[in-house]
């Protein structure tokens, strides 16, 4: 059975990301809806091995080890966001670092 906590998270992260793109610039569906599947790819793997630890206890979840899983989504998201938006990478770089902070504030004050 599928956690609800962490279903909540990944709507809570599609809505966030897709309002932080839409606020970049990115307004039309196509954009919109790859913005959508990025997060549909990296959320619930980020979700699964932390969801994982509960159970296997293979990592120290710390600051550090949040801001390294952190980074590791960002920098695929962006590399998955250059190859389907096309746009400056500087920008969906940017544009991922965004989404993901906004997304991550959003969990942890609503989701604790």
């Amino acid at each position: 059975m599928i956690n609800l906590t962490y279903l909540a998270a990944l709507l809570l992260t599609l809505i966030v990301e897709s309002l932080v793109a839409f606020l970049f610039g990115y307004r039309n569906r196509r954009d919109i809806s790859c913005v959508i599947l990025v997060s549909l790819v990296t959320n619930p793997i980020l979700n699964f091995i932390f969801l994982s630890n509960n159970y296997f206890a293979f990592l120290t979840v710390n600051s550090w080890t949040i801001f390294a899983m952190e980074s590791m989504v960002v920098l695929s998201e962006w590399l998955m966001l250059s190859y389907v938006l096309r746009d400056k990478p500087k920008k969906l770089l940017l544009l991922s670092i965004t989404m993901n902070a906004c997304s991550y504030l959003a969990g942890a004050v609503l989701l604790g």
